[in-house]
């Protein structure tokens, strides 16, 4: 597979949330150690005298070997942990390297790695575009969760590949950098696999694990990168979940150096398209072509993308959906632009929608109450109108259907014809995916008379 298929292919499955990155050490060098860089370190600090010398000590099996030795004296002295975050890296400088930087140029709902630092995890929180938030939201619910191989993470896993929340990275070999509260980090660092015995043990105990990864093996492609699935671990996963399922309906793919691996064997036996490149070097600019392909193809139609969708309802009339700007208003003056806002206690505030309408920042005093109604707030602009989709703090999603009854009822009292509305509840402060948010802002739809238009 040439590198131009490979990016146009990978292009379709990214729109479709299809495509999960599968990071290993490359992806981190070279702030990182290598892998026999890094045993070597914790043979010194538990006191071992490696094999450095002998002629195979670098070799896979070996070093998982060594390693095995060194994670054995260091549990026993219960410094693994500690040892493990001071091997990690180089230095102190933890800057985080180019090839991490240009993947995380784009927003991937999840993110699977074997490394155990931080990395992808900070140059992704760095990429996200700034939000304007309100008061009741905390900054930290923009970032990437962290998931390890625990029974209520893996479900979390399994359960973002429908309904996904908040893009998320999956540490399945455990995870030593900052990602929450104190116990999170002690949990996550707890399941760090380094030697011979901890893989073993993942392969044969963790059984919930090895289901929910064959899950997503099975259901999405995979990009691998900075890997060279040259460890027999890995080889054995991937072998079983082949021979058990079969291969999925997605190719996955690898980007390698040129003779790491071999292209045949890969095809065939493991479904994965190897993608070479001459140097390392070269894996940065790789993937900055990737984000460009795709940032070029995001905005217009392009082969596997969808622009829009009709449903036949009960009744007998049809919803259309379209992804598309807010058309230029053409009813004559009895059409309604709404605005969604958000509410706490009984202040409101305007967000994205309302200034995107109104072309300037708009105070709390920009929309008052409508005579009898609750939810709804007329605007200076009389073709402009807000609602407070669900009330601060509630967990009951069918508040959103019950504020679209409240908002046509309004509209249909002043001979209102044309409604035009984002998607309710659906922001960034949401609790809920936005599937639910279009069940409960599409309902209406199929009972009233006024024509009804979701827009961006």
């Amino acid at each position: 597979m040439t590198p131009d298929e490979m990016i146009d292919r990978a292009s379709v499955l990214w729109r479709s949330r299809q495509l999960v990155p599968f990071i290993g050490s490359g992806m981190s060098r070279m702030t990182c150690t290598d892998w026999a860089a890094f045993v070597q370190r914790l043979e010194k600090e538990a006191g071992l005298q490696g094999a450095g010398g002998a002629a195979d000590a670098n070799a896979a099996g070996a070093l998982v070997r060594r390693a095995d030795r060194a994670v054995q004296a260091l549990a026993f002295q219960d410094k693994l942990s500690a040892a493990c975050r001071s091997a990690l890296f180089e230095g102190k400088d933890q800057t985080v390297p180019e090839q991490t930087a240009a993947l995380a140029k784009l927003s991937w709902p999840l993110v699977i790695s074997t490394n155990y630092d931080d990395l992808f995890v900070k140059a992704s929180n760095r990429a996200a575009p700034p939000i304007k938030r309100p008061p009741n939201v905390k900054p930290e619910d923009g970032k990437v969760l962290v998931f390890g191989r625990g029974v209520e993470d893996c479900r979390a896993v399994l359960g973002g590949l429908d309904v996904p929340a908040r893009p998320a990275l999956w540490a399945i070999q455990g995870f030593l950098g900052e990602c929450g509260p104190g116990h999170r980090k002690t949990e996550l660092a707890r399941q760090v696999v380094v030697g011979h015995h901890q893989y073993q043990r993942v392969m044969n105990d963790d059984r919930l694990f090895r289901r929910a990864f064959a899950e997503v093996f099975r259901r999405r492609s995979f990009l691998f990168l900075g890997s060279g699935l040259q460890e027999d671990y890995f080889v054995n996963l991937f072998g079983e979940i082949l021979h058990g399922f079969g291969p999925g309906p997605h190719p996955h793919f690898a980007l390698m150096k040129e003779g790491e691996a071999d292209p045949l064997f890969l095809l065939t036996r493991l479904n994965v398209n190897l993608v070479t490149y001459k140097d390392h070097a070269d894996l940065p600019n790789f993937l900055n072509n990737l984000v460009t392909k795709i940032g070029e193809k995001k905005g217009g139609a392009h082969r596997g993308t969808q622009t829009a969708a009709t449903y036949a309802l009960p009744n007998g009339r049809s919803l259309t959906l379209k992804s598309q700007e807010l058309p230029v208003d053409s009813s004559g003056g009895r059409s309604w632009r709404v605005a969604s806002l958000g509410r706490e206690g009984k202040r409101t505030y305007s967000g994205g929608t309302a200034r995107r309408l109104l072309g300037q920042d708009v105070g709390n005093h920009a929309f008052l109450p409508m005579p009898n109604h609750e939810n709804v707030f007329s605007c200076r602009d009389a073709s402009i109108v807000g609602v407070t989709p669900v009330h601060q703090g509630s967990r009951d999603v069918r508040g959103i259907r019950n504020v679209m009854g409240e908002l046509l009822s309004a509209a249909e009292a002043q001979n209102i014809s044309l409604v035009q509305l984002p998607l309710l509840a659906a922001g960034s402060a949401s609790t809920w995916h936005r599937t639910f948010c279009l069940v409960q802002n599409a309902s209406w739809h199929s009972r009233r008379d006024q024509e009804w238009q979701g827009y961006p």
